[in-house]
């Protein structure tokens, strides 16, 4: 068996031949017929980049979120509906996403947080840390009312 690199790092094996037989997969790294791959003309060598067997397990995994991400759509449409208000906003100007977190000064990803979801264009921007902080001591409060 002897490796060849192809665009982008992908890696061919040749078996006994000149002919590109197998290929490693880019998902579970295993070495696999280049039958065990889905048909893509667009991609180098006529395949896809991830075996049959990962790409299966991929899509089941897809479709799991998406019932969980609908599920959730139904119990909480409020939220959902303040969600895509706030990214239509910050996309068409209308709302600036701060670069760092106004609470602790962190830079990097930065979370929309809602007091009030009947104001959705109404939002406390945070790191996912500060928000989650916020979250536990709402939580903690209605635990324990003082």
């Amino acid at each position: 068996m002897k490796l060849f690199r192809g665009d982008k790092g992908m890696k061919f094996f040749r078996i006994n031949g000149n002919s590109f037989t197998h290929r490693k997969c880019c998902n579970c790294h295993k070495v696999k017929s280049l039958t065990d791959y889905f048909r893509d003309r667009s991609l180098t060598g006529g395949r896809e980049y991830i075996c049959k067997l990962c790409s299966s397990k991929k899509k089941r995994n897809l479709e799991k979120r998406c019932v969980v991400s609908r599920r959730y759509a139904k119990k909480n449409p409020e939220k959902v509906i303040a969600t895509s208000m706030v990214n239509g906003a910050v996309k068409s100007g209308v709302l600036i996403k701060p670069k760092r977190c106004p609470q602790c000064g962190k830079k990097g990803r930065i979370h929309g947080h809602h007091n009030d979801y009947s104001e959705p264009l109404e939002v406390k921007w945070l790191c996912p840390l500060c928000h989650t902080r916020i979250h536990r001591e709402k939580e903690v409060a209605v635990v324990n009312p003082r």
